[in-house]
């Protein structure tokens, strides 16, 4: 039997906005969620190699948010997932960026505001993503915003059509 979690509906639905100078991230609405699609499927050969297809790791209690960037607007997305705020008070996050913003420190800025979220709004202890091998920028983003290897931890996925084994990462929040 699946265990209950207890999530506060209010945060999930509430327009949310943290900023970082000139960049911040912004809870999706049903306006800005087309311009993320859109901007999605623009980016959709950029972002397939790191992309999962396992609906597992956006089922349950999910806050998606729009990167932006005042002088472009939306840039990318990052969501918070599987959001425990009663027991584990843990959560994982996952992002992209749109390739001509990508290394220019935006998605480490935005996983500090996420980080922000996640351990003053939400109360939460520890913070995971799951990387793929390989995927250095993505290390580096993590490791930027003092996340460790979780060692020995893994996680697998699909991801185009394939099984996949993920290293994980996590953040705890003193």
């Amino acid at each position: 039997m699946a265990r209950q979690r207890d999530f506060t509906p209010t945060v999930a639905y509430s327009k949310t906005t943290l900023k970082d100078g000139d960049v911040y991230i912004e809870t999706v609405d049903y306006q800005s969620s087309q311009e993320v699609d859109k901007l999605e499927s623009k980016n959709r050969e950029w972002i397939r190699p790191w992309s999962i297809s396992d609906s597992r790791y956006m089922a349950s209690n999910s806050i998606t948010f729009g990167i932006y960037m005042e002088s472009h607007g939306v840039v990318g997305k990052i969501s918070i997932y599987d959001i425990d705020t009663d027991i584990s008070k843990t959560a994982q996050i996952t992002y992209w960026i749109d390739k001509e913003f990508s290394n220019k420190g935006i998605v480490t800025r935005a996983v500090r505001l996420i980080n922000e979220y996640a351990s003053t709004t939400l109360s939460l202890c520890e913070v995971y993503a799951s990387v793929f091998h390989g995927n250095e920028a993505s290390v580096k983003v993590l490791t930027k915003n003092s996340y460790l290897t979780d060692v020995g931890s893994t996680a697998t996925a699909t991801a185009n059509g394939l099984p996949v084994e993920l290293q994980v990462y996590k953040v705890v929040f003193s």
